[in-house]
């Protein structure tokens, strides 16, 4: 037919001259019939621009799709950890012994105090308590009494 050209193939039709490599097979594909024109093998310019569109709608398609989910995320984020609670409980204590154990930063134990020791506080002090915790003034105090206070040397044992 005509000369040979890059790749084993006529210049003039798109005729198979060796398939041995992987790359090859695509252009050797063997539904082509000997002697058709390498031009009907070209894509048209309506192909190209409707694979082109079709690309461009795929992106565009996914970037909507991040968006949706970007927007739910902070939409679900703002009202769900935009929230206030409050919890209001009012109860009779029927509680009447409590030992109460005071340890250092280093988990000694430094103060116990017995049941018939225990002064427990008035619902009227609790405000002042408030107030002392947001001013860190540390003014209130409670009155425990019958206190037992241990004390530890510096190899942490009690003396």
């Amino acid at each position: 037919m005509g000369e040979t050209g890059f790749w084993g193939f006529d210049n003039i039709s798109l005729r198979e001259k060796s398939c041995n490599t992987v790359w090859m097979s695509n252009l050797c594909d063997p539904q082509v019939s000997e002697g058709e024109p390498f031009e009907n093998l070209i894509p048209s310019c309506e192909d190209e621009m409707a694979a082109t569109a079709e690309y461009s709608a795929k992106i565009m398609y996914r970037n909507y799709l991040d968006s949706v989910k970007q927007s739910f995320r902070e939409d679900y984020i703002r009202k769900c950890l935009n929230t206030y609670e409050e919890f209001n409980l009012n109860f009779e204590e029927d509680e009447h012994h409590y030992t109460l154990y005071y340890y250092d930063q280093a988990g000694n134990l430094v103060r116990t105090v017995p049941p018939k020791g225990v002064k427990k506080l008035a619902s009227t002090e609790f405000e002042a308590i408030r107030e002392d915790r947001m001013n860190n003034s540390k003014l209130v105090f409670n009155e425990h009494e019958m206190a037992t206070t241990y004390a530890y040397n510096s190899l942490g044992q009690l003396v």
